[in-house]
Parts: structure tokens; sequence; C-alpha cells
């Protein structure tokens, strides 16, 4: 099978790093997460209080309820940092210093509990998902240098 990368933007990279806590096939090589955040309990409180100026810890247990009703699952203990520190696969982390809506310290969190087979980089003036287009040199070395060391044959 071919080897496969897997990545995401926002929510989607916290998708696929909270991915890693499952049982992945093994032509995954790796995971570039940008702009990714350390849990949703943590991403709605914060945007519960900067968006909308409201304390949203009321509002966990009966958002949990409706997502474990109508979706199946739990909105809680759900964290990056944990699944990040049981993974053997290389990680890269991507995230804009200027991220209004994500704090670039969610992935700093993620990033320092990882193995010694993550990296990180950091765009000093980008925006929520905008490395790429603000740093576009930068963020394809940094991509192109991850691939290298995890995908064979390239």
């Amino acid at each position: 099978p071919k080897q496969l990368i897997i990545t995401g933007i926002s929510m989607g990279a916290t998708t696929v790093l909270l991915s890693l806590n499952h049982n992945l096939p093994q032509n995954v090589m790796g995971v570039i997460a940008d702009c990714g955040f350390t849990s949703p309990e943590e991403i709605i409180l914060k945007v519960g209080k900067d968006a909308y100026k409201v304390n949203a810890k009321f509002f966990i247990p009966f958002l949990d309820c409706a997502c474990k009703l109508l979706g199946g699952f739990s909105i809680r203990n759900k964290s990056t940092v944990d699944v990040v520190k049981k993974t053997e696969l290389p990680i890269l982390f991507i995230h804009g210093k200027k991220d209004n809506f994500v704090p670039f310290e969610m992935s700093l969190a993620a990033f320092s509990n990882c193995k010694e087979n993550c990296r990180i980089y950091l765009s000093e003036e980008a925006g929520h998902g905008l490395s790429f287009l603000t740093d576009t040199d930068s963020v394809l070395k940094e991509i192109k240098s991850f691939l290298n060391n995890c995908i064979k044959d390239i």
C-alpha cells in the first residue's frame, strides 16, 4: 500500500492528532497538524470567553450530553497533549503566532509532550490557518524536510 501522511488544519489538525489514539493502518507514516487545539473542551471555553464573553464551563456538560446522544462521542477527556505522548509516529506541528482563534501555545503544549520524532514550525506573522499562505517558502521547506524523514524512498 501507498505511504500516507495524515494532515489537517484547525479542527482537522486536532482530529488527525486524536486519531493517533486509534489503530491506524501501518502505511500511515506521519502527521502534519496546522493550528490544532489541545482539546474540544479547552477551545469551547476559549471561544466562549473571547467571542461571546461567557464562561462556557456551565454549557460543557450539556454540550457533552448532546454530542453523546446525537453523535456517539464525548467532548471531554480528549486531549492531543495526552495522545501525542503515546505515539511513535513523527508529527510536524505548524502554527501562526498571530492566530487569534486557536492560540499557538496549544500546539506548543502538544509538541512539548511529544517524543523526539516531532518538530514544530511557528510562523511569526500568520493568523489562523494562514501559515502556508503567509510563509509559503519556509513552510514548504519544513514540510519537505519532514517528509524526507518519514517517507521511505522519496
